[in-house]
């Protein structure tokens, strides 16, 4: 009975593998199973225990004995038990529940696999599902071209076959789309499939668990997921790097160097110094940006730390025009920022990985000091003395009939360039030459006098395009300096677009662009 038990419980398994619920299992199988064992002769319990103890294996049945149907001719491979790509492991569950969530294949994913977790890997499904994925697909695509695909079941098919054994590498609907154009003559797009039609049972849900495979969340959107479990991917990432790296209180640094970049069990650590007011520290992050951001800090702080004379004679002679020296505060930026500043300056501006570099740069910075915050009290005070008359310009403008767009993008751009700290993030190679944007800014409202609006209001929609979602973007996550590198790019296109008698630091394309922040 036992052995029946388990039998029937692997049985159920593999129909909701071939979403076939009670389809498999066959009492009379069962039956006619015994019935071919059990010796016609026997009639009583003595003799059935006395041949059974004899013949035991002789009764125990095999999956094959409680069905009716040949098992190999089901493809079960197509079904498998785990999903394994890029040298990570998922779990596969199967449920044939229509109208539950877990309808259809469930992957799951412990919640450190879901940084590597590909957004599109789940949209592949198994390879059981694949020739009736694919059809769906092809059939989901407009009439000309599904037209020009027939016979779907035959493409369908020979794309599932195709890719039985191959390991995913790209989003299914690239790869269909690819052989779908070969297979028909007629270019077919990823674009061109209308994916909200999968049915559900299509649709690969995934399910997010802890170390005691408890749930943590659940979805069909890897992406949103990411979104949802982001910072305790983070902190749990950085937790177990930090395991190794992190350590706090140093007033020098003496040992120890630290990479840009190294390589852990769960994937790419950032290593970096961090500046912790009156000390520094080491911590690993997760997020390349994030790290170089705080490696900036722990080096100025450093230089601070090993130099307080030329803190102190600096504090005092900050070469800084009046009108930044009122304006800085209120606009988020402190004297300690400028102060930091001109030591990442001193200390040449690039990253320091080891303590005896750190102490040959130091050495060379000593006098310094005052040469970096020169080059950024010029930059600032041609900042501030072309930020008055386009604040002007924009007051004046931003309700006029024609030109109130250029003031509301003009606006925007000032918010970007003027935010809180701008001066600690721009850094000190981008605030040497901060007051090119505000120059190019002038330039543009000049040039608006006298030449047509409309070539102004052209430039700016091929800008826009790009801008405007990355400015939402950054508008929410402010203190993120992943997207930073991005704005910067759009100020030097808007210098090339807008002011062409300002130079440019890099030439920056719209393809570039085009690939996204």
């Amino acid at each position: 009975i036992e052995k029946l038990a388990s039998l029937k419980e692997e049985i159920e398994g593999i129909e909701h593998k071939l979403r076939r619920p009670g389809g498999l299992w066959s009492e009379e199988a069962v039956l006619e199973f015994f019935e071919s064992r059990l010796p016609e002769s026997m009639h009583t319990a003595k003799a059935f225990h006395d041949w059974q103890s004899k013949n035991e294996a002789a009764i125990m049945p095999g999956l094959p004995d409680v069905v009716l149907e040949d098992l190999e001719a089901l493809d079960l491979g197509g079904y498998p038990d785990w999903l394994e790509h890029a040298g990570e492991e998922y779990a596969l569950y199967y449920r044939a529940t229509p109208g539950e969530r877990d309808d259809g294949v469930t992957l799951g994913v412990h919640i450190d696999q879901l940084p590597r977790l590909p957004d599109w890997l789940p949209g592949w499904g198994v390879p059981g599902d694949m020739p009736w994925r694919a059809e769906w697909m092809i059939r989901s695509l407009p009439k000309d071209l599904r037209r020009e695909c027939q016979p779907v079941a035959e493409a369908a098919q020979g794309f599932a076959d195709e890719w039985r054994y191959r390991e995913p590498d790209a989003p299914l609907e690239v790869r269909l789309a690819q052989y779908l154009t070969k297979f028909s003559g007629y270019e077919i797009t990823p674009r061109s499939f209308d994916l909200e039609r999968l049915p559900e049972e299509l649709v690969t849900k995934i399910w997010v668990c802890d170390d005691e495979e408890r749930e943590i969340a659940f979805g069909k959107s890897v992406n949103a997921l990411k979104a949802k479990l982001g910072k305790l991917v983070t902190d749990r990432f950085e937790a177990a790097a930090n395991a190794e790296w992190e350590r706090g209180g140093m007033k020098s640094w003496t040992e120890g160097e630290v990479p840009e970049r190294v390589e852990t069990p769960a994937g790419p650590a950032y290593p970096a110094l961090v500046d912790e007011g009156a000390t520094v520290g080491v911590k690993a992050f997760s997020k390349p940006e994030e790290a170089a951001e705080a490696h900036r800090g722990g080096q100025a702080r450093l230089l601070m730390l090993a130099q307080p004379d030329q803190m102190a004679y600096l504090k005092k002679k900050y070469p800084l025009g009046l009108m930044a020296r009122v304006e800085l505060p209120r606009m988020g930026t402190s004297l300690e920022d400028l102060m930091a500043l001109a030591a990442e300056g001193a200390l040449g501006g690039r990253r320091i990985a080891t303590p005896q570099d750190f102490a040959a740069r130091a050495k060379d910075a000593k006098g310094k000091w005052y040469e970096a915050a020169t080059v950024i009290a010029k930059s600032l005070d041609a900042t501030f003395e072309a930020i008055g008359p386009v604040r002007q310009w924009i007051h004046e403008n931003k309700k006029d009939r024609h030109l109130s767009q250029v003031a509301a993008d003009l606006e925007e751009e000032l918010a970007w360039l003027l935010r809180p700290r701008f001066v600690w993030k721009a850094g000190f190679a981008r605030m040497r030459s901060h007051d090119r944007y505000l120059r190019g800014i002038r330039s543009r409202i000049g040039r608006l006098a006298s030449l047509p609006l409309v070539k102004d209001l052209e430039k700016m929609e091929r800008v826009r395009k790009y801008w405007q979602p990355w400015f939402i973007a950054c508008t929410a996550r402010p203190e993120d300096p992943a997207l930073w590198e991005y704005g910067w790019l759009l100020e030097e296109y808007r210098l090339s677009l807008f002011s062409p008698d300002i130079g440019v630091e890099m030439k920056v394309s719209e393809k570039r662009l085009g690939e996204g922040f």
